[in-house]
């Protein structure tokens, strides 16, 4: 049986979904990486920092802030070779963290997400993560490759309808708690997951996180802390629950690691941090 060391250095992520510059309007100057965002640009720079090999597929724009972002990924060592460059600028969200306004300028990102070659990008990777990208464009992949799923706004959106969701077999699909409400009023996620052997993962902030695996229901509570900005907490958790998985540790582990890896964002400005490392998080199991 290979280390997990082993496993781990013969592993890859393909993280398929947007870059996103937020946009900030009135964050302290201490807070210079609070402009990069989008939760599949998100999760790579997580798992690249947690010591996983990873790949985003996105589009970047013609505007400086995607050159800078592309270097950004690239000095952390997500490969971003294969993404795509478009005429028109990243998406934008304009935010006011004092009054809790977020205002999207999503431009074409919609469009741009479909024109991605995803299933040949994905062949040489052995995990393919889901993350704000419509899935109602994807066709269905006969194999048995690990796949995760954080379909986000594009559910809220209707860009991946439940139905979109439930054409794809997944190791584990993260929500949370509005995006569950969704699911549910269609189907039942307990059931689901006992009928199809999967897992799936509904966070709700503060409160605890919901595992539904294999039909069956367990809560596990995250890390009590100070939380500054909510914002990107579920990116982090997703990543770090997949860096823990790779790493071959069981499902409870995992998800405490989500949840550490969780508490280090929402204490501070931004979806991303310097300070994330596996060393970092394994000293606070």
């Amino acid at each position: 049986m290979c280390s997990p060391e082993s496993v781990l250095s013969q592993t890859s992520v393909l993280v398929i979904g947007r870059a996103v510059w937020d946009d900030w309007q009135d964050l302290p100057e201490a807070a210079p990486n609070a402009r990069f965002g989008g939760a599949a640009a998100n999760v790579a720079i997580h798992l690249a920092r947690l010591g996983v090999n990873a790949e985003l597929l996105t589009s970047f724009g013609s505007d400086s802030f995607s050159s800078e972002y592309e270097k950004r990924l690239q000095n952390v060592g997500v490969s971003v070779s294969r993404s795509i460059r478009v005429l028109h600028p990243l998406p934008r969200v304009r935010s006011w963290w004092t009054k809790q306004v977020y205002i999207w300028d999503q431009g074409a990102w919609l469009h741009d997400l479909i024109a991605l070659d995803v299933t040949s990008v994905l062949k040489p990777h052995q995990i393919a993560f889901f993350g704000d990208y419509p899935l109602s464009f994807f066709p269905v992949e006969k194999g048995t490759r690990v796949q995760f799923a954080a379909p986000q706004d594009t559910l809220k959106l209707g860009l991946t309808t439940v139905e979109d969701l439930l054409r794809h077999h997944w190791t584990c699909v993260f929500l949370n708690s509005e995006e569950a409400e969704i699911v549910s009023a269609h189907t039942c996620i307990s059931s689901l997951s006992e009928l199809r052997r999967e897992t799936w993962l509904v966070t709700n902030g503060p409160n605890d996180t919901v595992a539904y695996v294999n039909g069956q229901i367990s809560l596990h509570s995250p890390i009590r802390c100070n939380c500054v900005d909510p914002v990107g907490g579920g990116d982090a958790f997703a990543a770090g629950v997949v860096a823990a998985l790779v790493r071959q540790m069981d499902l409870e582990t995992a998800i405490r690691v989500g949840h550490i890896c969780s508490s280090i964002i929402v204490q501070q400005f931004g979806c991303q941090s310097d300070e994330f490392s596996w060393q970092f998080v394994t000293q606070q199991m």
